[in-house]
């Protein structure tokens, strides 16, 4: 499948693997915010790649999904939180298929939905990890899908900055202090690597907003 097809075709891929509208919403989101990068970036890109990488990066979400505790149900909307059993059932499926790492199913799923050599390779290095005090990748088109997602919180597009110290505080780092120490660390490197991005963009990563990335979603379709 196309990454050209792979965007029109979007919301009956979430239908067919029922994904959550939460996750739907986050995947078309974080899209919208690297397809505004790569229509202002400086750099020859290959948009179509990088958005449909995008829009199916955490297809496999359900499979790490703790509906027994709180913290994950209240993520969800509220149509959904009345489908718990249907999605502990989908989960457990989906575990069967495609083992319990998460980031494991998403190549296999998108393997599975024909994507390209080159999506399959931007969802597998769909997060930037820190290696010698520096962000391992770069890969131009990487760094975008990667800082997009960097965006994207469970309520929508806010500053880094707020999307860091939002999962800190979720996955509640500051109490342990070997991983708040690898937090702050990440923090430091992710302002840099902002800086460093933005150096090869027209837009400032101010101009990125919810109501900016309104017409780009839109093109997606809207969440149902």
């Amino acid at each position: 499948m196309h990454s050209a097809e792979i965007i029109v075709s979007i919301q009956s891929i979430y239908d067919k693997y029922s994904v959550p509208l939460n996750v739907q919403r986050h995947m078309k989101e974080v899209a919208a915010v690297a397809e505004m990068i790569c229509d202002n970036s400086k750099l020859k890109v290959n948009k179509e790649d990088v958005v449909a990488s995008c829009l199916i990066h955490d297809l496999g979400n359900v499979i790490k999904m703790k509906f027994e505790t709180l913290q994950d149900v209240v993520l969800l909307d509220e149509e959904d939180q009345k489908k718990i059993d249907f999605y502990k059932n989908q989960r457990e499926e989906m575990r069967k298929k495609y083992g319990a790492n998460a980031e494991h199913a998403d190549l296999l799923i998108a393997k599975e939905l024909g994507a390209s050599i080159r999506v399959l390779e931007l969802i597998s290095h769909k997060a930037i990890h820190i290696e010698d005090e520096k962000f391992v990748s770069n890969d131009f088109e990487e760094i975008i899908a990667a800082y997009a997602d960097m965006r994207v919180s469970p309520h929508g597009i806010v500053s880094m900055r707020e999307r860091l110290d939002e999962y800190r505080k979720r996955y509640k780092l500051h109490e342990d202090e070997g991983q708040l120490e690898h937090s702050k660390k990440f923090a430091i490197l992710s302002e840099k690597m902002e800086e460093e991005l933005f150096n090869k963009v027209l837009i400032k990563p101010e101009d990125i907003t919810n109501l900016l990335a309104k017409k780009y979603i839109e093109k997606y379709g809207k969440v149902k």
